[in-house]
């Protein structure tokens, strides 16, 4: 099934259609990149040029953001950057995909201010090469973050995600899960890092990353880093990478499942809890045949 942009968007949605960081339609609540009240809002994104966006979310309001990366042109550079007012709550559903496959950097920094909060679910699907770079900035006490990524590379080609969460003042807190699926000789490396500032007492950061290996030239990577300037803090990290359980497929086969339905159940064990927490049929749809494709 091929689907646009207007199939994701539903009759009572908020919207925002930019093409290359221009606002070409919208919704009649909003029509520029300032969130000021409450709201469900979906944007949806095409670029054919290097492009650098600004959203400015209000203090004091619930914004629930679904970002969908419809199309990126061949050497594009994106940079987009979201300020979250004090006591603002975002939760945010970002989906980068593209059918072209050239080579990109797509550049993410997110700061947030005092007792501020954002739980951000990214999926990631790209034919090309490829930079991913996310910079969380928690600058204010009691601001908070919680980051779940999945990254599906079967590109034959190298890609980069690099996560940075800076705790930049005390009593903040983060916990970072980093999914990566590498197929079809692909190669993939996943770097986090947890600075901690002199000062920003209190501080609790944790960071998990998990890869998933489905071919023998296949590779995944994972580089945790923590930098920690203060006593009085918790932090962890780890990570964890291997093939697919043969024994486990050996079970699923057991059952009457062949060898790629049985691969595909045990993959969608690492997909399905980024997909748990979307409700919309259309769009759930669009995301499967996205990863799909791209298995």
């Amino acid at each position: 099934m091929k689907f646009n942009e207007k199939d994701i968007i539903g009759p009572n949605d908020e919207f925002l259609i930019v093409k290359d960081g221009i606002v070409t339609e919208h919704s009649s609540g909003i029509s520029d990149f300032l969130l000021n009240k409450n709201m469900n809002l979906k944007v949806i994104y095409f670029f054919t040029r290097d492009t650098k966006i600004e959203f400015f979310i209000s203090e004091d309001v619930k914004v629930n953001i679904t970002e969908l990366f419809f199309e990126i042109g061949n050497n594009c550079n994106i940079n987009i950057n979201y300020q979250i007012g004090s006591h603002s709550e975002v939760r945010f559903l970002s989906v980068k995909n593209s059918s072209e496959n050239g080579r990109l950097r797509i550049n993410t920094n997110i700061s947030l201010e005092d007792e501020a909060y954002i739980k951000l679910n990214e999926l990631t699907s790209l034919p090309g090469v490829c930079e991913l770079n996310n910079h969380i900035f928690l600058n204010k006490p009691h601001a908070k973050a919680e980051i779940n990524t999945v990254t599906v590379n079967s590109s034959s080609q190298e890609q980069l995600l690099s996560i940075n969460v800076f705790h930049n003042s005390k009593a903040t807190v983060s916990e970072l899960i980093s999914y990566g699926i590498a197929s079809n000789s692909s190669k993939l490396m996943i770097s986090t890092d947890g600075v901690i500032k002199k000062g920003a007492g209190k501080v609790e950061l944790r960071q998990n990353t998990k890869g998933l290996i489905l071919d023998l030239k296949s590779h995944i990577s994972a580089s945790p880093v923590l930098e920690i300037d203060d006593f009085d803090v918790i932090a962890s990290h780890g990570a964890s990478i291997g093939a697919i359980d043969e024994e486990m497929l050996y079970y699923l086969m057991s059952r009457g499942i062949n060898r790629e339905d049985s691969e595909k159940l045990i993959i969608s064990g690492f997909i399905n809890p980024f997909l748990a927490s979307i409700t919309e049929e259309v769009l759930l749809d669009w995301i499967r045949s996205l990863v799909n494709i791209n298995m």
